[in-house]
């Protein structure tokens, strides 16, 4: 039998068959995660079938504080403890809605499109939720550039950024005097593809 570990979850010491899958469930914000999820299973045929709110792929949902997070990842982490960075939850049973333990295992992103592809999963042609749900796709005036353009992280803002504004404004000022853009790459020890990317405006358009 499997017993949960515990990892922080609040977790209780009922064991996972320890309910009836069946039993009344009342709603109560004071259970733990493990009281919340464990008793309200429908177990039959191996899975431990999640019966709440699912995604459209059928996976299980169920709310943490305030965030929803799957079902099937909340019973392996009540199981075996947190999930390594990267790492998805995949399903031995090609079952969506369980959450059984056993049936799950950890695999990596490649691994995961691999089973669904094994197991005739992956949405092709006119099962692919682009022709399914064209009305979905963030394009246009519902592009996230232009629904929230304060969010787009620009010149120093974003992470990899090599240069700052000043360095610009100086590279710009010092090209339009005439000196060559492989000295001023020379002197930052920059690519002179930078260079004169900046200078043209191409980069760093919005100084």
């Amino acid at each position: 039998m499997i017993t949960p570990a515990t990892h922080g979850l609040q977790l209780s010491l009922l064991p996972h068959d320890g309910v009836p899958a069946r039993q009344k469930w009342t709603p109560n914000r004071y259970l733990s995660v493990e009281q919340r999820l464990w008793p309200r299973l429908v177990k039959g045929d191996g899975c431990w079938e999640w019966p709440g709110d699912r995604n459209t792929e059928g996976y299980g949902r169920i709310c943490i504080g305030n965030q929803k997070r799957y079902t099937h990842r909340t019973a392996w982490e009540l199981t075996n403890g947190p999930i390594p960075l990267g790492m998805f939850v995949c399903h031995r049973c090609d079952n969506p809605p369980c959450c059984n333990p056993e049936h799950l295992f950890l695999g990596t992103a490649i691994d995961n499109n691999r089973d669904m592809k094994e197991k005739g999963r992956a949405a092709r042609g006119d099962a692919s939720g682009m022709r399914k749900h064209p009305e979905k796709i963030p394009c246009g005036d519902r592009n996230g550039a232009r629904t929230h353009p304060e969010s787009i992280l620009r010149g120093e803002g974003r992470w990899n950024a090599k240069l700052s504004e000043a360095d610009v404004l100086m590279m710009r000022q010092r090209h339009r005097a005439g000196e060559a853009s492989a000295n001023i790459a020379r002197e930052l020890n920059i690519n002179v593809g930078t260079v004169r990317d900046a200078v043209a405006g191409r980069t760093w358009s919005h100084i």
